[in-house]
């Protein structure tokens, strides 16, 4: 039953990954949401949709996590 071993390496993973991540400047809501919204705009711009409205994005965000 390595499950523990299996866990605490998962846990090292994880911190590595949140190393890297705060390393590249994602490390708050801030930047979350600014990158959320560059991805958003982007693949709309993609699809040809006009620019979104801040309650657009707003939309497309909610029903996203729904």
């Amino acid at each position: 039953m390595d499950s523990r071993h299996g866990y605490k390496n998962r846990v090292q993973e994880l911190e590595r990954l949140i190393d890297v991540l705060r390393k590249n400047g994602i490390y708050n809501v801030e930047e979350l949401t600014l990158m959320l919204v560059r991805t958003i705009r982007g693949y709309a711009a993609q699809l040809g949709i006009e620019p979104l409205r801040p309650r657009e994005l707003e939309y497309v965000w909610l029903k996203l996590i729904d």
